[in-house]
């Protein structure tokens, strides 16, 4: 079972990679298909387990992306809650529920789920074991804060959102900073017109 589970993770990954290099979802339905037939090979410590539901999980939720499924990203989000479940301060997993979470919330799920998002991201903000994981975190976190934000219209939220935002940045190597300081400029300049506080900017 072992060799097997192998060879099964390595085509997933293989059919993974060549869905990333073509529009159309048969390679990343093999992919997903794969990811299945891995879960199904025999027992699994509980840390490989979680991997397993991650990588299906991640793979999932990435085909409702590209065909606007909800139930998809439902389905995506439940395996992903199920991989958490045995690996509770993994930040990778952490991180793909909770970006999984705000999906859903932006694409009419309401408050709630992304209140939930918000949790996990702070949870994989913890977790994270060097400055790029912290970066990414932070990165998710302040995304699902602006959103929050968008939704509601609370300003606390627009604060955190730029607090997370120069904590992400400074965690960043100073040549990766491109994409950040696009966020966190959006979020200031945001930020200042509600308040009146041109020297935020």
């Amino acid at each position: 079972p072992q060799e097997l589970t192998s060879r099964l993770g390595t085509l997933a990954e293989a059919l993974l990679r060549a869905s990333e290099r073509s529009a159309g979802p048969n390679a990343l339905a093999e992919a997903i298909a794969a990811y299945r037939s891995v879960m199904e090979v025999g027992p699994a410590a509980l840390s490989d387990r979680a991997a397993r539901l991650n990588n299906l999980g991640s793979a999932v939720a990435r085909m409702a992306r590209r065909t606007g499924t909800r139930a998809a990203l439902d389905a995506a989000a439940d395996i992903l809650r199920e991989a958490v479940s045995l690996a509770e301060d993994n930040q990778v997993i952490l991180s793909n529920l909770g970006q999984t979470l705000a999906e859903l919330s932006a694409r009419g799920g309401g408050t709630n789920l992304l209140i939930d998002a918000i949790g996990f991201h702070r949870r994989a903000v913890e977790a994270a074991a060097d400055d790029a994981s912290r970066a990414r975190a932070l990165g998710l976190l302040g995304g699902s804060l602006w959103l929050l934000f968008d939704l509601t219209g609370q300003e606390d939220a627009l604060a955190e959102a730029v607090d997370t935002g120069r904590q992400a940045m400074r965690a960043r190597p100073a040549d990766d900073r491109g994409e950040g300081a696009n966020d966190l400029g959006n979020a200031l300049r945001t930020q200042a017109e509600l308040t009146g506080r041109e020297a935020l900017l």
